[in-house]
């Protein structure tokens, strides 16, 4: 998951969350802003890299909240 700014490039260096392997099922993530967001209209930005060694479907991301 990476945060962009309001013209869509990287607000900082690195994701704010890094997700590697399969999941036995939903896991709720809970992502804290950074300081170099607070304040600035942001976009967040879903980003599944894969390989072809599996064929697991991908994401499924649901019930997504900003507060």
């Amino acid at each position: 998951v990476n945060l962009l700014d309001a013209s869509g490039q990287n607000l900082l260096s690195e994701p704010v969350l890094q997700v590697e392997g399969a999941s036995e099922g939903w896991k709720r993530e809970t992502i804290v802003l950074p300081p170099e967001a607070i304040g600035k209209q942001i976009r967040v930005e879903f980003k599944l890299s894969t390989d072809n060694v599996n064929t697991l479907p991908g994401w499924y991301i649901d019930d997504v909240l900003v507060d």
